[in-house]
């Protein structure tokens, strides 16, 4: 076999053939480390991910969990360490089908990254709203489940906590989960650019002059000067410069 026809892996250090890599489409020619460096990185990738999405309780089997029933949902009940279950066949509350044991409950990541899980008879509910019911009681009007780290699929109940939507809103500026600025689908800006915007508007250069210098529409301009637009991105970009 040529030297044209093999190739290094810059993870395990061996010389092999074009046919133990993957080729890139564009040129032709192999990319990127062997295909067993690749798929071990993989796996290993997998198995990093899948542990740090495993609930306090998978971790550590022997940590104590309480009970509690779930109220509005006979049968069903929560456990601190965000957990539900229930002691009913297929989710029906009927005094005579209660089963000895009870069964966990499966529970689902929605589109927004939140667990919610079937209660039977087609309902649904979040779990972070589950377990704050049957330790904490029953919330205010208005108020909503809210997540003290910031992990949305973390329903322990040390995480959790009714406040109100303005309360919500604002953690979620301060965990950096809250859909603004550049996270926004139809966001064309960056922050750096907003930030220069702001800089420039502050030292008096004008809305027209700075929208012609930059490409974009005095409109625009006058949205950032005025807060109208990147209020919210810009004001957790001041929080966390006042993190020590």
């Amino acid at each position: 076999m040529s030297e044209l026809e093999t190739k290094l892996c810059r993870v395990c250090g061996e010389t092999k053939g074009w046919s133990e890599f993957y080729f890139n489409k564009r040129w032709c020619r192999p990319n990127g480390p062997c295909k067993a460096c690749h798929g071990l990185k993989r796996r290993e990738q997998v198995r990093a991910k899948r542990i740090a999405a495993l609930a306090p309780w998978d971790r550590d089997p022997g940590c104590p969990e309480e009970w509690r029933p779930i109220p509005g949902h006979d049968g069903f009940e929560a456990s601190d360490m965000g957990r539900i279950r229930t002691w009913t066949p297929n989710g029906h509350a009927r005094h005579y089908d209660r089963l000895p044991e009870p069964t966990i409950v499966p529970t689902y990541k929605n589109n927004r990254g939140y667990r919610s899980a079937h209660l039977g008879g087609g309902a649904r509910a979040l779990v972070s709203r589950l377990v704050l019911t049957a330790f904490v009681g029953e919330p205010s009007p208005g108020m909503e489940a809210c997540h003290g780290n910031g992990v949305r699929a973390d329903n322990r109940l040390v995480n959790l906590r009714w406040a109100t939507k303005k309360e919500n809103e604002a953690d979620k500026i301060r965990h950096g989960t809250l859909c603004h600025g550049e996270r926004g689908t139809s966001a064309k800006m960056t922050l750096e650019q907003v930030v220069a915007i702001k800089q420039a508007v502050a030292a008096g250069e004008r809305t027209c002059a700075l929208a012609a210098r930059l490409g974009i529409s005095r409109q625009r301009v006058t949205e950032i000067k005025t807060g109208r637009t990147w209020r919210k991105a810009l004001a957790s970009l001041e929080t966390k410069g006042r993190q020590p």
